[in-house]
């Protein structure tokens, strides 16, 4: 599962826009419905459906991660808007064929995906190195897109900044891979998200994670397919300038606090000079390209770790909501 590298400036979120939560009225949460829809050549891809009514959206995950990682943040904006979230081939319980994570074939399935739920138009919104996926798909078809978020996602994944960072998670024991149940407890404690819901969490993983055919837990999403991705992911720069929709880029820039305290002070000096030496400045370059290229986008920098809508689910939440109204379908 690829891990993107934390984040070490801080910046505030206008009072404004945080006072926004309050102006939707408030609903009981309901469970979203698990469900089906179909991919390219009749793939089967996993999908909630938060229901509610209003302009529709949807959800696209990191890799490694489900539609489940978006439970407590689709119904948060379910209140307002029609919410689907979809779990990507390979991963969860969507079909794992032998080939197609390139990005081409990823932009297919989504397309396929929403013809097969009726869905003509929506409003586009990835995390992580979904936004790879975000940018193509609104390039290509912008007649079905009214507006793109990326949740600290429109990157150049291009550059290389995952080597020598120090900031890795220790690897799995034999207990550790002993039972789902185990490995489950392994990624929560090793790759969770400062102050994430738990649960969450584990509900997103637990469908990630089956039993191998050597007879230990690990993910389902097997070597062959992370490799075809992260190839096509990072063959070229993200090319925003065919974005038509308006778009927003939420750059997550928080200091990974507790992380840090838990590390030797060895540790967290290297990575203080790894964030210096190469997260910042390839953030900064990344910014830069997506304020350039995109002709109809914005920018906030917010005070989050990787996962904002984990991290400042409320923050968060409040700008997307703000930008959706904005561009209604």
């Amino acid at each position: 599962m690829t891990r993107r590298p934390l984040s070490s400036l801080v910046v505030f979120v206008l009072a404004a826009v945080l006072a926004s939560c309050a102006s939707v009225a408030p609903h009981a949460n309901r469970a979203p419905v698990s469900d089906f829809g179909l991919g390219t050549t009749g793939n089967r891809l996993h999908y909630l459906d938060f229901g509610r009514t209003g302009d529709a959206v949807l959800l696209l995950a990191g890799p490694g991660n489900t539609a489940w990682i978006y439970d407590a943040f689709g119904q948060d904006l379910a209140r307002e808007f029609r919410v689907f979230a979809l779990t990507r081939r390979g991963h969860g319980q969507s079909d794992m064929p032998e080939h197609g994570y390139d990005q081409t074939t990823l932009v297919e399935d989504i397309r396929a995906f929403l013809d097969s739920r009726g869905l003509k138009r929506v409003h586009l919104i990835g995390a992580s190195t979904a936004g790879e996926e975000v940018t193509r798909f609104a390039s290509r078809f912008p007649d079905r897109v009214g507006s793109v978020i990326y949740l600290d996602a429109a990157y150049d994944r291009t550059a290389d900044v995952e080597s020598g960072t120090p900031d890795r998670p220790d690897r799995p024991t034999p207990a550790d891979r002993a039972s789902i149940d185990a490995y489950v407890a392994y990624l929560v404690r090793t790759r969770g998200v400062d102050h994430a819901p738990t649960g969450v969490l584990q509900r997103n993983w637990r469908e990630s994670v089956v039993m191998q055919a050597d007879g230990k837990a690990g993910m389902k999403w097997g070597e062959t397919q992370f490799r075809e991705y992260m190839k096509s992911l990072t063959a070229t720069a993200p090319d925003y300038s065919q974005l038509r929709a308006p778009a927003l880029a939420i750059y997550s820039v928080g200091v990974p606090v507790d992380r840090l305290s838990r590390a030797t002070p060895a540790v967290r000096a290297a990575i203080s000079k790894h964030l210096a030496q190469t997260v910042l400045p390839w953030r900064r370059t990344s910014i830069d390209q997506f304020k350039r290229g995109a002709p109809h986008g914005e920018v906030v920098e917010l005070d989050a770790l990787h996962h904002p809508f984990l991290h400042r689910p409320a923050e968060t939440a409040a700008l997307v909501r703000q930008f959706l109204r904005k561009h209604r379908l």
